[in-house]
């Protein structure tokens, strides 16, 4: 699904670039950002449907929550800043160029990422290397003499490496249709601010012009961002800028095909390299630590992965063998919940590299144990596993209970306690 971004966002180069004579950088930005903003919000119930019944009954009112602009807003700040600059840029640089420079945050991603302590896996340093030489390759025409438009756009490239790594941290915490509806009508709202403020200009009506918007309003915008939020909690932010290197071939290939620009033996070498690495990162799972399957796989299912399976793995984590191996997964994805981290951190347990999982991401077959938690899962199941693997214990959701903070908080730590014996009694039975 990230690769299709990186095709929809290929389509908006040479879009943008014949939009250029017809309206100014901010305006055509803030259009396409409104349109897209008053689609999705008509939209809004449907793409709410995989959110828990509490949330879906009620979908607006997700719009209003405080925890969710607080993670949403700095991303659209960063995706307004980088739409603007990109599209100032093109105005004095070709589509090609833009799209080469701007995947440049492939690069800047992990050096940002090991300045906060995180070290890429060995085949994604060398992914990155390779895709650096592919982008070399596309641009050596035009290193050591970058135009004003090229500064513009290195401009875009700092402001989405930056985008990519607070997404995640944004994902894990936040339900991804709350930050897509929230960044898309932060960026409408200040890149007409800009457009009012700054350039004061109207568009020149024009075929072209409307349809360099429509593809950049249908594509490159609403069904970009959505996959993108909807799919990049999945992998981490290196991964996904590795994905998106992708960007200039495709962009190459839509240039060549709506503005006649051309890439010679060697930029064809480059774009080869580019999806050479993005394959690099994408074939082969991740192998136990030792090499071996464990002794005991468990996946523990709830509705929405946001707290009782969570609460499971984590507990799996301390009191699990060292041979055996543990998983968590929901039939929907929520961020895991506030209230839950604090639980286990009470409790001295730590949940902070555990994220949100659909079991769509799982092979059931792969596990020697099935433990459901939740009434939903247990009804759900029985049609992918085989009941003499699967453990039905179903708990009350700490989620769904009303009180005050302490009431709230107690109901938590009981939730917290019973997983743990479940977990335990799995240890127990199966050891």
């Amino acid at each position: 699904m990230l690769l299709v971004v990186t095709v929809c966002w290929g389509m908006s180069f040479p879009a943008i670039k014949l939009a250029t004579p017809f309206v100014t950088p901010a305006l055509f930005v803030a259009m396409r950002f409104v349109l897209a903003s008053l689609v999705l919000l008509a939209l809004w119930p449907l793409i709410c449907r995989g959110l828990p019944d509490h949330l879906r009954e009620r979908p607006y009112r997700l719009l209003l929550d405080r925890v969710a602009w607080r993670w949403s807003l700095p991303l659209g700040i960063l995706v307004t800043f980088g739409y603007v600059t990109q599209t100032v840029g093109m105005h004095t640089t070709s589509a090609n160029n833009s799209a080469f420079i701007t995947s440049l945050s492939v690069v800047l991603v992990p050096v940002l990422l090991f300045l906060r302590g995180v070290r890429p896996e060995p085949k994604v340093a060398v992914a990155v290397l390779v895709a650096v030489c592919g982008l070399m390759l596309m641009t050596r025409r035009d290193l050591g003499r970058l135009n004003e438009g090229d500064i513009w756009t290195l401009g875009c490239a700092f402001s989405y490496a930056l985008y990519l790594i607070f997404l995640n941290d944004a994902l894990d915490r936040v339900p991804y249709q709350a930050v897509l509806m929230i960044t898309m009508i932060v960026c409408a709202v200040l890149s007409a601010g800009w457009a009012l403020a700054v350039e004061r200009t109207m568009p020149e009506p024009s075929a072209v012009l409307g349809m360099s918007l429509l593809v950049t309003t249908l594509f490159s915008t609403i069904l970009a961002l959505y996959l993108q939020n909807r799919f990049q909690g999945f992998t981490t932010a290196t991964r996904a800028a590795l994905i998106f290197a992708a960007e200039p071939v495709f962009a190459a290939l839509f240039s060549w095909f709506s503005l006649g620009e051309l890439l010679d033996g060697t930029g064809l070498a480059g774009a080869a390299l580019i999806l050479t690495a993005v394959l690099i990162t994408e074939v082969g799972g991740k192998p136990t630590e030792s090499g071996e399957r464990p002794e005991m796989k468990v996946i523990f299912l709830c509705t929405a992965n946001s707290c009782r399976s969570q609460m499971a793995e984590a507990w799996a984590r301390e009191l699990f063998p060292a041979k055996w191996e543990a998983a968590s997964a929901g039939l929907v994805t929520y961020p895991i919940t506030a209230r839950t981290r604090e639980a286990m951190a009470a409790a001295g347990v730590s949940m902070d590299e555990q994220k949100s999982k659909s079991l769509d991401s799982f092979d059931l077959d792969d596990f020697d144990l099935v433990v459901t938690l939740s009434d939903e899962a247990g009804r759900f199941l029985p049609a992918l596993a085989d009941p003499t693997r699967h453990l039905h214990a179903p708990l009350d959701d700490p989620m769904s209970f009303r009180g005050t903070d302490s009431e709230v908080a107690a109901a938590f730590a009981t939730a917290r306690d019973l997983i743990r014996n479940t977990v335990a009694a799995v240890v127990a039975d199966r050891s």
